[in-house]
């Protein structure tokens, strides 16, 4: 009698373990999920990501040591292949810079020597004011829906890695939300 007990309870333990398991997960994909499969539209994804507030090495004359850079970016959908990039940064400088600066977007993660999606000097020029500066412009390349990516300011011509001043990397997300 106690072996029977003892079965009967062992297949109802099991049956319903077995029961959790075979539920379906309620959880919504993620954008990512979502942009991967072609669920959800370009227009509705975004890239954001933040400046690091670490310091960043740089090899230009510009630039001698080290600087500490902080900001925003956030990439969407101008249209179908077009990107709107929205950036505001600063940079931690003495003397303070001043000027025209490139910038790219890039595979994958900060500290990545690749080569931006478009050529460095088909992006427009950001400028700086006193170590600070914004930008909300578009380049002509279709925002991407999946993979890693990151943005890097560049102190000169954006050639090398060594004239990052600034690097942020980017998530995908929903638009309208963060990362």
């Amino acid at each position: 009698m106690t072996f029977g007990v003892t079965r009967t309870a062992l297949t109802a333990i099991l049956a319903t373990a077995l029961a959790g398991c075979a539920s379906t997960n309620n959880d919504p994909p993620s954008a990512r999920q979502e942009a991967a499969s072609g669920g959800i539209a370009p227009s509705m994804l975004q890239w954001t990501g933040k400046f690091r507030q670490g310091e960043q090495q740089s090899a230009s004359a510009i630039m001698h040591g080290r600087n500490t850079s902080v900001g925003d970016v956030r990439l969407t959908a101008d249209s179908r292949n077009v990107t709107r990039a929205q950036i505001n940064f600063s940079v931690d400088m003495e003397p303070a810079l001043t000027g025209a600066f490139r910038w790219a977007v890039a595979p994958g993660e900060c500290g990545t020597n690749s080569f931006p999606l478009v050529p460095v000097n088909q992006f427009p020029l950001m400028t700086l004011s006193n170590n600070r500066g914004s930008l909300d412009a578009t380049v002509n390349f279709p925002l991407p829906t999946s993979g890693r990516y990151h943005v890097d300011v560049y102190t000169s011509s954006g050639s090398d890695v060594g004239d990052v001043m600034g690097c942020a990397n980017v998530t995908l997300g929903r638009r309208g939300r963060e990362g």
